[in-house]
């Protein structure tokens, strides 16, 4: 058991290590999901560090001894990996308002940055220090030492209770915004088909008139002038901005999902998003994603719609992207072994099976760290 979950934090270690070293040397960035990440990337890489020596000590001792090391080894783990749940629960939030809100303004002042990352470490720092008060750290299954299992209620109120919720919380905000991409696209796919009757229809008309204007030569004629206004819905995006303004780095998913929803571009939205996010060239991919305009703004525009197979395909590939590079699929799947094993303590059941499997969620650093 020692084994798998000694590895597991080892390479969690450097992959988190990697990942924080990059966000932490490289220009600093002016947005708030920079230091978010940063945040996770710190906690995922004490947390590793801390479970890879107490890992390496078991294996060496066979076992971890309750005192002052022990103490500590539990204090900074339940400090560390709860600021792992709250991180990921933060940027879930920041994903959604992203992409959903249109006076979503990515920068964030120094005072911002910090008061952000209270809020990720301050249950955590509430709930490991109420463990150390109640002296309730001792040596558990795996590699490091936790909150003792008596009382029962504890370790559910201070770790897995909020755990749970967040999990739960995060799955049903990707939901809500899976099916928000989705009703978006349905909408675009409405109007494209509904300005391909209108097309057709314009069309048998003007054959009509063609036909009629050959065999009658004393109509009076009258011509209606016409302008096409596009009113924007909570659905309509901002126009993005032209890829030769950036040469580095190359472009982000979320670069991509606005792109791929708004490919034709409008010169005066384009100055406008450039002036914007002219200092924001970044890692993040969340910053350069266009807000949705007030829905009570009306502008005229002219636009080609992309055919129904087109719009399919595109609504495929962001799924893809947002599968890939937002969801925090490796965080909720790897979690779910050593959830089932401390429920299985909880009710007297020990298995083998279980505690190997929980090796598990030592590899959330590495999973975060390729995710973000």
């Amino acid at each position: 058991v020692a084994i798998p979950i000694l590895v597991g934090s080892i390479v969690s270690m450097f992959a988190a290590g990697f990942i924080f070293l990059c966000y932490l040397l490289l220009p600093p960035q002016r947005h708030f999901r920079h230091t978010l990440i940063l945040n996770l990337a710190a906690a995922d890489f004490i947390n590793a560090t801390n479970n890879s020596i107490s890992g390496i000590y078991a294996i060496i001792h066979k076992s971890i001894p309750a005192g002052p090391a022990c103490t500590f080894n539990g204090w900074l783990g339940q400090l560390t990996v709860q600021a792992t749940d709250f991180s990921i629960f933060f940027i879930t939030i920041a994903t959604v308002i992203t992409l959903r809100r249109w006076n979503y303004h990515p920068e964030a002042q120094r005072k911002t940055k910090i008061l952000i990352s209270c809020w990720i470490w301050a249950v955590p720092l509430m709930t490991s220090t109420t463990a150390l008060v109640l002296n309730k750290y001792t040596p558990v299954s795996g590699n490091w030492c936790w909150i003792s299992p008596e009382p029962a209620y504890l370790r559910y109120v201070l770790g897995h209770g909020w755990r749970l919720s967040i999990i739960l919380t995060t799955v049903a905000l990707y939901l809500y915004l899976f099916i928000y991409i989705h009703r978006h696209f349905s909408s675009l796919r409405e109007i494209s088909a509904l300005n391909v009757y209108e097309d057709h229809v314009l069309s048998q008309t003007q054959q009509w008139s063609e036909s009629d204007k050959d065999q009658h030569h004393d109509n009076i004629y009258i011509h209606n002038d016409f302008e096409v206004y596009e009113e924007y819905t909570d659905f309509d995006w901002e126009i993005d901005e032209p890829e030769t303004q950036y040469n580095s780095p190359p472009p982000s998913p979320f670069k991509v999902i606005k792109q791929t929803i708004h490919p034709n571009a409008s010169t005066r939205a384009e100055d406008t998003v450039t002036s914007q996010t002219s200092l924001l060239l970044s890692r993040d991919p969340l910053a350069l994603v266009p807000r949705p305009p007030q829905s009570n703004l009306t502008t005229t525009a002219t636009s080609t719609n992309p055919p129904l197979r087109v719009l399919k395909s595109r609504e495929v590939h962001i799924q893809k992207l947002l599968l890939f590079n937002a969801y925090p699929i490796g965080y909720v799947l790897l979690w779910i072994p050593g959830i089932m094993n401390r429920f299985a303590e909880l009710s007297g059941y020990s298995s083998r099976a279980l505690a190997i499997a929980q090796a598990s969620t030592q590899f959330v650093g590495l999973a975060n760290a390729c995710e973000y």
